[in-house]
């Protein structure tokens, strides 16, 4: 067997035992008749109306510029950037752009592949779980991939070698090679938690063998770390890149690492024993809690344990003038499940996950997309010198979240009287224009909600609609009525747009949300 599909199928499983990684009578309500019109099916009126109350004071700073951006594999890079200056792929850098419009955006490279990668060392023999080599002609791809994306690089840097010469190699090397202005960040290591559990090489007799001994904890990665930034001066790091598992010992961590400048935590969705859910590489039963459906992604712990023990943490590394960023984040660990992660559900839990992500204070997310993974966000193909690419239901999902929450917005608190299946969220803008974000989890039952602002208000409100033909469809996802087809030339949303208008009735705006839909609701000054 693939040494490399055993550890695909184990690296996860472990936090299961930490968790890895919602919420949210009667006045008559106004249909929206403008949504037939639009094509948005008229479905049952709900029994009751969810009152949806917006507060008057933002809570928390700005959500920022970059708070949105990607996650890649090492190998994904080489796959999906052509080789410059004429292959250059110029949709993956419009797709990239389009979560940071206005801002840079944060690349994250690094997963599993960080620590199966080295820079060769002259004179040193290759580590033996090591597997792909960087060379000049990598790292041009690297650097033709930031500057066509206008963005900056986390890259992570080999630990699980255990030599601070490994590492040191790879950071010269790039930072020379990709330029230095591009570079955000070095990542050390990937997950160290799953260094001694999960198999990082095999003998010549076939035997496994892990990085780390059983004993190894984050202590022990916070030496190496010291080690890696000793030998790195003046060189910015993140770390520790672990998830639940460790949570608890994060913190003297972040009080004492030297170089660190930007604190990286690992979460993917949870089942309700408080698990990652688990996907095909693990090869869980149906059965099994930690096998995923398309109802359990919906349900409200997917997204409610995202965050837990994260808020103070958060605050200690503000106080040390340090960033916290969950640099790689999805639903479904090991490659997904297919049915599900490529689902119109989980443009549902990602716009969901963002803000209860932006909601504890989190300076930037990056959704990790493996090329492999029935939960990439895309994929590419080229023929004639010409790039196009096929475009999954979740990346929808971050497009709505960037038109709820554009940057320089700051989160509202919401409260429902109902919150039967339904989520709100809300934004006051940089432009004054309120957002109220409401999301319909429900499989089968339309939702009836009414908006209320903390002072009426005569305008007009705009209704943009995230939908599919159901939660489980794969395709025909348009938000507001356009879409990237079943193949983009642009990275661009084509088709023409449209947006539904509705007039407050007493001061507050009603909206009737068919089942698995989304709608941002839009009030001007």
């Amino acid at each position: 067997m693939n040494l490399s599909v055993v550890r695909v199928a184990l690296r996860r499983a472990i936090d299961a035992r930490g968790g890895l990684g919602a919420w949210r009578c009667c006045l008559a309500f106004v249909l929206v008749t403008a949504a037939a019109g639009s094509g948005v099916a008229r479905a049952a009126v709900a029994p009751a109306t969810d009152v949806v109350t917006v507060a008057a004071t933002p809570a928390l700073a700005p959500i920022p510029a970059d708070y949105l951006g990607v996650s890649l594999e090492y190998n994904t890079v080489s796959a999906y950037e052509g080789t410059p200056p004429t292959g250059v792929n110029p949709v993956l850098a419009q797709l990239i752009r389009n979560l940071a419009p206005g801002g840079v955006p944060v690349i994250r490279i690094g997963g599993d592949s960080t620590d199966w990668t080295w820079w060769p060392v002259v004179g040193m023999k290759r580590p033996p779980g090591v597997n792909n080599d960087l060379t000049e002609a990598w790292a041009a791809k690297a650097q033709a991939l930031a500057r066509s994306a206008g963005a900056r690089l986390i890259l992570g840097l080999n630990l699980e070698a255990g030599s601070a010469v490994v590492a040191r190699m790879e950071a010269q090397q790039l930072l020379a090679a990709v330029g230095q202005g591009l570079i955000e960040a070095f990542e050390v290591g990937n997950e160290p938690q799953l260094y001694p559990l999960l198999p990082w090489y095999r003998l010549p007799d076939g035997t496994l063998q892990v990085g780390r001994p059983l004993s190894y904890n984050l202590s022990d990665y916070a030496k190496e770390f010291a080690g890696v930034a000793n030998t790195l001066p003046h060189v910015p790091l993140a770390g520790p890149a672990v998830g639940h598992s460790w949570v608890d010992q994060i913190a003297p961590f972040i009080s004492s690492a030297p170089g660190l400048r930007i604190v990286t935590f690992h979460a993917y969705a949870i089942n309700k024993y408080g698990a990652a859910f688990r996907g095909r590489n693990c090869s869980t039963a149906v059965s099994d809690p930690s096998h995923p459906t398309v109802s359990t992604l919906l349900a409200p712990f997917a997204s409610e344990g995202l965050t837990r023990d994260l808020p103070q943490l958060v605050a200690l590394a503000h106080r040390r003038g340090l960033r916290f960023r969950i640099d790689e984040l999805n639903a479904i660990t090991c490659a997904g499940t297919p049915g599900v992660s490529d689902s119109f559900a989980s443009a549902l839990w990602a716009l969901n996950a963002l803000f209860a992500i932006a909601n504890a204070g989190i300076d930037g997310v990056n959704i990790h997309t493996w090329r492999a993974s029935a939960g990439k966000l895309f994929g590419f193909s080229r023929t004639g010198g010409e790039w196009s690419a096929s475009v999954r239901p979740e990346y929808y999902g971050l497009l709505m979240f960037k038109r709820a929450a554009p940057a320089g917005s700051r989160l509202l608190a919401t409260s429902q009287t109902v919150k039967a299946a339904v989520d709100s969220w809300a934004t006051i803008g940089a432009d004054h224009a309120t957002r109220v974000l409401l999301i319909n989890y429900s499989l089968t039952n339309a939702k009836s909600v009414r908006v209320q602002l903390p002072r009426p208000t005569a305008a007009r409100a705009t209704l943009t609609w995230l939908r599919a033909p159901s939660a489980t469809a794969t395709s025909g996802v348009t938000l507001g009525c356009q879409s990237f087809a079943a193949q983009t030339l642009t990275g661009e949303l084509a088709g023409p747009a449209c947006v539904d208008s509705v007039r407050p009735v007493s001061g507050s705006y009603s909206v009737q949300l068919p089942p698995a839909t989304a709608v941002l609701v839009t009030i001007p000054n």
